[in-house]
C-alpha cells in the first residue's frame, strides 16, 4: 500500500530556503545519520504498532480474520502515517498533491477490502465496527504526533546547526 505515496514523496516541493542555508562539508556522508535515525524512528513505530495490534487481538489464542483485518490495517495505517510524516521539514501535507492523493486513494482502498464483500473473500477479511476501526485509526494519529514531534526536534536541530554555522563562517 504504501508504493504510491513513497513515490510522491520523491516530488515534495522544494524547500525556497535551501539555497540560504550554508553548503555541507565535503566529507559529509550523503546518507547522515539524521537520516538512519528517521528510518529507524518509523520502521520502529510501524513494527512496534503492528505487533501491539496482533498481540493485543490474539490473546485468546486464537487467529480470527477479525484479528487478522485489525492488524492489517493498523499496518496500513501507520505505513500511510509514515509515508505523510516523512515529507520535508517544511513542507505541508497539502503542498505534495501527489502525496495526499495517493494516501487518499491508499486510504480509500483499505476500506474498500475491509468494507465490500467479493474483496473480503480474496484477501480473508472482515468489516470492522465503528469501534474497532476507531482504535486502527487512534493507532494512525498516535504515530503522526509523534513523527510531528520528531520533525519538529528535527527542525530545532538544523536551525540550531545553522545558527552554529553563520557564526563559524
Amino acid at each position: 500500500m504504501d508504493g504510491p505515496p513513497a513515490q510522491a514523496l520523491g516530488v515534495d516541493p522544494v524547500d525556497p530556503a535551501i539555497m540560504k542555508r550554508p553548503p555541507r562539508p565535503r566529507n559529509a556522508p550523503i546518507l547522515s545519520k539524521r537520516l538512519f535515525a528517521r528510518v529507524f524512528f518509523s520502521a520502529a513505530i510501524i513494527v512496534v504498532g503492528t505487533l501491539y495490534m496482533f498481540l493485543q487481538e490474539t490473546q485468546d489464542g486464537r487467529l480470527s480474520r477479525r484479528d487478522q483485518t485489525m492488524t492489517f490495517t493498523t499496518f496500513v495505517f501507520l505505513d500511510l502515517a509514515s509515508a505523510i510524516q516523512n515529507r520535508g521539514l517544511s513542507c505541508r501535507l497539502v503542498q505534495n498533491k501527489m502525496l495526499f492523493l495517493t494516501c487518499s486513494i491508499s486510504f480509500l482502498a483499505q476500506l474498500g477490502l475491509i468494507y465490500l464483500p467479493f474483496l473480503q473473500g480474496v484477501f480473508q477479511t472482515q468489516a470492522l465496527s465503528l469501534r474497532d476501526f476507531g482504535t486502527v485509526l487512534a493507532f494512525g494519529l498516535g504515530s503522526v504526533t509523534l513523527h510531528e514531534g520528531r520533525r519538529m526536534w528535527e527542525r530545532s536541530i538544523i536551525e540550531e546547526e545553522d545558527k552554529e554555522t553563520l557564526t563559524v563562517v
